[in-house]
């Protein structure tokens, strides 16, 4: 509200609103109508086609109705003489019933806004005034005002498209659909040839947002039945694809479909029926491809549908047909792509095929050179927020390859140069990570803390992610101290009780342990993890009977899993009773050979928990019998003869496994494994595991493997680097060991001691462990 004291000034202000009036559009303006529903600004720019309705059952494909009568009036055979939309003159008059306008609707009294307002466009024949006067009307939830000053400004400047979104959305958001067929009707028929497909896009896409969408699918029909069969082809497609979006919005994808179908029929070059077939392709609607893909064959085709279709050949995993696609987007104008969002997909489908991470780092470097000589003033605001996003993609997409390189610092950067959006938080979340991957875990919590909590889902992120950086530094205290605090908000809550049992083991407090899981057992009686892990802890203590009485507890036909039994297989192996144990593993049924070999896999558990290697020795080469060259079974008698102290045999069975399998890296990790801990041939133990590497480069195994050998080699540095990435992805006992060995010799004690008690406190016979500290004279 502008003072009464500061007349003057108040006045010039009002002046410069009223003439921002008529030499700017004003944006769309989202008001109430008398029903409720939202009435916006009609869009200019269509959108993604919405959900489907029935197909109108006498409608055929490039032919007339069947319906006798057509309620929509034939277009005009002779040129219509545009009308003269010239304004008059601003005399000071109509500028003083402006100024009154604006002061009347900020002091909230809009209908004398409204008269004024709409008095100065129909003198001035201005749609900005127009459009102002059913902006006001719009606010001040009169529906009938809005649509009378809508149908003036299209009585008085019938060219005007935006009077004519205007009138329709009103009339669709205050529930008089039946009133649009002849509005429709008449609009298409007064649009140009060149305008029709834009103007029908935007029919079908207010239609979609009709409450009733299976009305909105018989209107529509009705208000574009000329339109579909009586004008020419490229008119016809496009209204075949606006019957098409607003069955789509029904649910009715088959009659989308056949839209589709029916418009491409009409106008094989035209674009809209193929848009709405690419949307039809993203739900997986049969028979939507071949529609896109005709379309795609044409000469001059949109480069827009050619990316969404690579965007759709990706997302199915068919990365060849996509990058096809893509290059001949990519070599189009002389080798500068357009879209140049082409360049973009063509990086992350670099990123996705493997071993093109160079290129696809040019590339993505490439696309934001592209974005960067686009300026934005050139851009409408969609296109500008559509680049924000695309370089939001390629900083996303640099720091995973970066990241893949372990650069965690330049990651954590390029994730920095990410602009806010939807998806800030798990940027930032991302980055809290990679900074903890640098040591500087401090920093990683206090990100992770500052991020705003907009939802319980961004609550319950933050805490998981905090939670997980802190189980991956091992400080498991920190992490019980986190979920302590969560849980005082939430006793009851069972998964967090699990996971502070799952601390708990580490930590070693296997007391609070059982009473913590004895509460979740509680709490979900259907769920087998606790009853396993209550299971593990009485066999822990040596008890078998009371662990083999808690998988007894487990109900109904989950107690029949062969896990369950197989775990209870082993419960009566370790209390001297082998034979019985082998028995219920061979009174599994075998429904097909993954449960014969999971059978045979479980008996020699049995065998090797009670160290009874020859019996191992037999089981296997009695199955080797019908299949010698069985990998698995190669595989398996190779760690048997190492175990009865057979090398030769050891390291022959495993070179036959690589030939068997030369793209496993099981075989070359195992046999540079034991080359490297038994200290022989060390280089040749690099480059076996140097190759399973190649073949699996995430694997926490392998990369234990590497870090094993250059600590034999003498390269404490790199062995230690190598451990602390094997020991965070797999917190094993036996990378445990290694990884406290490592430090325990480089002087870092404290940190051995407490790697070496979480990997007790895993498994606490485990033989490696118990070698390590006996020949470094360590004590817990």
């Amino acid at each position: 509200m502008i003072s009464l004291s500061s007349r003057h000034t108040g006045l010039t202000a009002l002046a410069c609103a009223a003439a921002a009036v008529f030499f700017s559009v004003a944006a769309p303006v989202r008001a109430q109508s008398n029903t409720g529903a939202p009435v916006q600004a009609p869009a200019v720019q269509p959108s993604s086609p919405g959900n489907s309705a029935p197909a109108k059952p006498n409608q055929k494909p490039g032919g007339k109705s069947d319906d006798k009568t057509k309620p929509g009036a034939k277009p005009s055979k002779s040129p219509r003489k545009k009308s003269d939309t010239r304004p008059t003159a601003l005399t000071s008059k109509l500028l003083y019933q402006l100024l009154v306008a604006e002061l009347e609707s900020t002091r909230g009294n809009p209908g004398d806004a409204y008269k004024s307002q709409l008095n100065a466009a129909l003198h001035l024949r201005d749609p900005g005034l127009f459009r102002r006067a059913v902006e006001i009307a719009l606010r001040a939830h009169d529906d009938g005002l809005a649509l009378d000053a809508a149908r003036l400004w299209r009585k008085t400047l019938p060219d005007s498209q935006d009077a004519f979104r205007f009138e329709l959305q009103i009339l669709l958001a205050a529930g008089r659909i039946g009133e649009t067929p002849k509005l429709v009707n008449d609009a298409v028929a007064a649009a140009s040839v060149a305008n029709r497909p834009a103007l029908l896009d935007v029919i079908g896409q207010n239609y979609a947002r009709a409450a009733d969408k299976q009305q909105a699918v018989a209107i529509i029909e009705q208000a574009l039945d000329s339109a579909v069969h009586d004008y020419e082809p490229r008119t016809s497609a496009s209204a075949w694809a606006a019957i098409g979006t607003v069955r789509l919005s029904a649910g009715d994808m088959a009659g989308a479909m056949d839209a589709a179908a029916r418009g491409q029929q009409a106008d094989p070059q035209a674009e809209s029926p193929a848009q709405l077939a690419l949307y039809l392709l993203g739900v997986k609607q049969g028979g939507a491809e071949p529609i896109v893909r005709r379309y795609l064959a044409q000469p001059g085709a949109s480069a827009e549908i050619r990316l969404g279709y690579a965007r759709a050949l990706m997302g199915d995993g068919h990365l060849s047909a996509a990058l096809e696609q893509v290059n001949g987007l990519v070599k189009q104008n002389g080798g500068r792509p357009k879209p140049p969002e082409s360049l973009l997909l063509l990086a992350q489908l670099q990123a996705q095929m493997g071993g093109q991470d160079a290129n696809a780092e040019s590339t993505a470097q490439r696309y934001l050179s592209e974005v960067a000589a686009e300026k934005d003033v050139d851009l409408n605001a969609q296109q500008v927020a559509s680049r924000k996003e695309g370089r939001n993609d390629a900083y996303f997409l640099l720091a995973q390859l970066t990241e893949r390189r372990k650069d965690y610092a330049g990651a954590e950067r390029l994730l920095g140069r990410i602009e806010g959006g939807e998806r800030i938080n798990l940027v930032q979340l991302r980055r809290a990570e990679l900074l903890a991957r640098q040591g500087k875990l401090k920093q990683a919590r206090d990100l992770i803390q500052s991020l705003p909590e907009r939802s319980a889902h961004d609550k319950d992120l933050k805490f998981r992610v905090e939670a997980q950086l802190l189980g991956e530094a091992q400080d498991w205290e920190g992490a019980r101290a986190l979920l302590e605090t969560v849980r005082a908000t939430a006793p009851k809550n069972a998964d967090l009780i699990y996971g502070q049992a799952l601390i708990d083991q580490k930590l070693g407090r296997f007391d609070e342990m059982e009473q913590l899981l004895r509460s979740y057992v509680q709490l979900k009686p259907n769920d087998i993890r606790g009853y396993v892990l209550l299971s593990t802890i009485a066999a822990r203590r040596k008890d078998y009977a009371e662990a083999d009485r808690w998988l007894a507890r487990i109900g109904g036909a989950k107690q029949n899993l062969p896990e369950i039994q197989i775990s209870r297989a082993g419960l009566l192996a370790r209390q001297g009773k082998p034979e019985q144990a082998r028995q219920l593993i061979r009174a599994l049924p075998e429904r097909n050979a993954s449960d014969k070999r999971m059978k045979l896999q479980a008996e020699l558990q049995v065998l090797q928990d009670i160290q009874d290697w020859q019996g191992a020795y037999e089981l296997i080469a009695q199955a080797r019998v019908s299949a010698p060259d069985d990998p698995d079974l190669v595989y398996g008698a190779a760690i048997v003869n190492d175990q009865l102290g057979r090398p030769e045999e050891m390291e022959r069975l495993l070179r036959r496994f690589i030939v068997l399998k030369p793209d496993s890296p099981m075989g070359y990790n195992a046999l540079g494994y034991w080359l490297a801990d038994h200290n022989k041939r060390l280089r040749e133990a690099r480059t076996l595991i140097k190759k399973a590497l190649e073949l699996d480069p995430e694997s926490g195994p392998i990369i234990d493997s590497m870090g094993w050998v250059e600590y034999r080699l003498g390269h404490k540095q790199e062995a230690l680097r190598l451990l602390e990435d094997a020991y965070r992805r797999n917190p094993e006992t036996e990378i445990g060991a290694h990884l406290g060995e490592v430090l325990w010799v480089s002087g870092q004690k404290e940190r051995a001691l407490k790697v070496w008690k979480a990997a007790q406190n895993a498994d606490p016979d485990n033989k490696v462990l118990q070698e390590t500290l006996q020949r470094l004279d360590a004590t817990l």
